[in-house]
């Protein structure tokens, strides 16, 4: 709905949109970078600050997330006794 709003040039309509879109999911990154824009257009340039700085960290708490599940991944597949990675389909080296 915000981005109809948005294009409709009706931008204080859309951040009331977003703005209850974020009480329901403070860390979603669409909403959070619809919201800067939104501040930023209407000339509320602390506001907007205040939600880059949210944004960032809502990114390295996700990239740390994310890194981590990898690391377990690959810790996870890593061959045993010189097999090939668990679940591979590929025959163990001779």
């Amino acid at each position: 709905m915000a981005k109809l709003l948005m294009q409709e040039g009706r931008d204080a309509d859309a951040l009331d949109h977003i703005n209850v879109a974020l009480k329901l999911e403070p860390g979603n990154q669409s909403a959070l970078n619809r919201q800067f824009l939104l501040l930023r257009k209407l000339h509320r340039n602390d506001e907007a600050a205040q939600v880059v700085t949210h944004l960032k960290a809502v990114l390295n708490n996700d990239l740390r997330r994310d890194t981590e599940a990898g690391q377990m991944r690959v810790k996870q597949n890593l061959p045993v006794n010189g097999g090939p990675p668990a679940g591979s389909s590929l025959p163990a080296p001779q």
